[in-house]
């Protein structure tokens, strides 16, 4: 059975992808911390509902009885905006890498991929369950 073609293992791979890349970022910022004038990079964050929207445009809640809560539809939710805040760290020759901003960074995305990596066994797991095989 090929799991690349179930629509959660595309997502947690694409995600996996993007963790990798970003590592491959942060470790050049970390490499080029000594580096005259060079301003550290990252990949902008996946946007989680446009995936949604694009793969299940006819994802509803399902309500069935009365009182249930319904939720509003994909498109109609509040958008909150991410900022970018600025480099306040620069150093004379105008590099502006933060060495513990790059570790908690790539901390953070190393617990990130460890959590997809996970995801994914378990639902390699459930597959199994369901076909009768351990």
């Amino acid at each position: 059975m090929d799991f690349s073609q179930l629509d959660v293992f595309k997502a947690i791979s694409t995600r996996m992808r993007w963790l990798n890349e970003r590592q491959s970022v942060i470790a050049q910022n970390v490499a080029n911390s000594d580096t005259p004038g060079y301003k550290p990079k990252d990949l902008k964050e996946l946007d989680f509902r446009a995936h949604v929207v694009q793969h299940l445009p006819n994802l509803e809640m399902a309500a069935t009885e009365g009182p249930h809560i319904q939720a509003p539809p994909i498109g109609g939710r509040v958008e909150f905006n991410a900022q970018k805040t600025r480099d306040f760290e620069t150093t004379p020759v105008g590099n502006s890498v933060v060495l513990e901003e790059q570790m908690m960074k790539s901390t953070q995305n190393q617990a990130d991929y460890e959590t997809m990596s996970n995801l994914y066994k378990k639902q390699v797991g459930l597959v199994k369950m369901a076909l009768g095989s351990r």
